[in-house]
């Protein structure tokens, strides 16, 4: 089966990368984008858990908090 998520050490490098807000901004983009409606059809887009993307986008959420 095809897996559209991360590879392992992808995922690695996005924990070291600016807290993986790299990656936050991504999933961000494609919701914005209106290439799929929720967080749900972006997991199964992606080939990642919904939990992931809630852990993932929660870093836009505290950083913008942090920068405002």
């Amino acid at each position: 089966e095809p897996h559209f998520g991360h590879s392992e050490a992808e995922t690695q490098a996005e924990e070291v990368t600016t807290d993986g807000l790299e990656t936050a901004r991504y999933y961000q983009s494609i919701l914005d984008s209106g290439v799929v409606q929720t967080r749900a059809e972006l997991a199964r887009h992606l080939g990642v858990s919904r939990a992931r993307i809630t852990q993932v986008l929660r870093r836009l959420k505290s950083h913008k908090d942090d920068v405002a």
